[in-house]
């Protein structure tokens, strides 16, 4: 096999970088360190591997050499080798490496749950958990050479080779960064919990785009502001999307709390609300109602293609608001309580929630409960309800006076609502902690009634 390693990005200013590959649970094979933020290697990686195989899968992960400490992990790629074979990776293209944030590197290692963020790092940036940040890229490529004669046995070794030549390569452009414009209107956030004033970052590859601090002590956030920024990456191979994924994070103090990461491509996209992830180093994880809802549009496309100022550009909020009436008929729910004994001690709750403002049903005991109660939400909303935060319904389990979020539901779009339907099952999604959830639902009908004008 000829591993091809060209140049290798990080967003860390200058680390003793180096590379090493292997098959399956073979011994390492590594090429020698080079300090440098964009360091190149120039090496191929012969590595023996018979087909078939127990296991045919490619790894390579890129390192930070430490002197005094262990070697830093930046981030780990793996190849299907049948993939290989198939010569789908033989075109040098560009490989975007993902794990977790930067400023879990100095996390220590310890026994027990004392040392839970540090081990859930290492599967970031080993690749066994999907990443929450870019932590750099590698050009390269890959082929498998069927051996002429399987008796004569091949070594494993690094080899140098020449500087990669465009020429040999038709479907790579010259090594010239592309450069794109991204416009990212930030509009307004749902179900934010912070004490203190919040801000919108934009990150690509290493570069980041920042809003202007907001209140958020009613849970509503609202920028109402367009992030623009020009991006250069290079365009190694017009056969696929090498660009780094777009990451949107919600920010307080300096810390992550919560982000979204979104695949990276031309498009010029509507403003719509999206559901954002809590992160899990970030110290800010709380009992909310429901995830933190973003409601923004994204435009990327090369810069020759957009029209676009270099300063941050205030949009002024035009929506007209007026009232609305959110009546939930909440009938009956099936589900929402697990197998466990403490369980039977347990009481659940239903809770509907827009725009900052929710209402609270009794307490049922037992697997199955019956309501037979209306849920009403005075709020404020955009006349144009397509622009409106989607309604919440979550369930909440509550046991020796502490409430825990059992299941939610936030896939209703209120200009769906406006026609009283009949009551039907609607399911709900269980949280992280409530895998024994049965099919959890609740039987309730909605209807969105509009009052007048603020």
């Amino acid at each position: 096999m000829d591993f091809t390693v060209g140049t290798a990005l990080n967003q860390t200013a200058g680390i003793d970088a180096y590379v090493r590959a292997r098959v399956g649970g073979g011994a390492w094979l590594k090429t020698r360190v080079h300090k440098s933020r964009d360091p190149v290697f120039n090496a191929a990686f012969i590595i023996p591997a018979l087909s078939p195989s127990f296991c045919d899968v490619l790894e390579l992960q890129l390192k930070d050499y430490d002197v005094a400490d262990e070697d830093d992990l930046v981030g780990t790629l793996h190849f299907d080798l049948s993939a290989v074979a198939a010569r789908k990776f033989r075109t040098p293209t560009w490989y975007n490496i993902y794990g977790a944030p930067t400023s879990t590197d100095s996390l220590p290692s310890l026994p027990g749950p004392f040392g839970s963020l540090r081990r859930m790092a290492d599967e970031m940036n080993e690749g066994r958990r999907e990443g929450s940040a870019y932590r750099g890229r590698v050009l390269l490529s890959l082929c498998v050479d069927p051996q002429p004669d399987p008796s004569q046995a091949l070594k494993s070794s690094v080899v140098n080779i020449a500087p990669l030549q465009h020429k040999m390569h038709p479907d790579i452009s010259e090594p010239i960064d592309i450069q794109y414009g991204c416009i990212v209107d930030v509009l307004e956030a749902m179900n934010v919990t912070a004490n203190a004033p919040v801000t919108c970052e934009v990150c690509c590859g290493g570069y980041t785009m920042t809003s202007n601090a907001k209140s958020a002590m009613s849970s509503a956030v609202e920028w109402n502001e367009r992030l623009q920024g020009v991006f250069a990456f290079p365009r190694v191979t017009t056969s696929s999307n090498s660009l780094p994924d777009l990451f949107v994070n919600v920010m307080c103090k300096g810390k992550r709390l919560c982000y979204l990461r979104l695949r990276t491509q031309v498009t010029r996209g509507d403003a719509q609300w999206l559901e954002l992830q809590d992160d899990e180093f970030g110290g800010f994880k709380a009992q909310r109602a429901g995830r933190v809802l973003l409601r923004l549009a994204v435009t990327f496309d090369e810069l020759s293609n957009l029209d676009m100022k270099r300063d941050k550009v205030v949009i002024s909020p035009s929506r007209a608001r007026v009232k609305y009436q959110l009546l939930c008929k909440l009938y009956a729910s099936k589900g929402l309580s697990d197998n466990l004994p403490s369980s039977l001690l347990a009481s659940t709750f239903i809770t509907i929630s827009c725009a900052g403002v929710s209402a609270t049903s009794s307490e049922k005991k037992g697997k199955s409960g019956v309501f037979l109660e209306a849920l009403l939400l005075d709020v404020v909303l955009p006349v144009d309800l397509r622009h409106a935060p989607p309604l919440l319904i979550n369930s909440w389990r509550n046991f020796s006076r502490h409430s825990q979020l059992t299941a939610s539901l936030a896939e209703l779009n209120l200009s769906e609502l406006t026609v009283e339907g009949e009551a039907r099952w609607l399911p709900l999604r269980p949280v992280n902690h409530e895998e024994n959830l049965q099919d959890p639902a609740i039987f309730a009908s909605l209807h969105v009634t509009r009052l007048g004008q603020c």
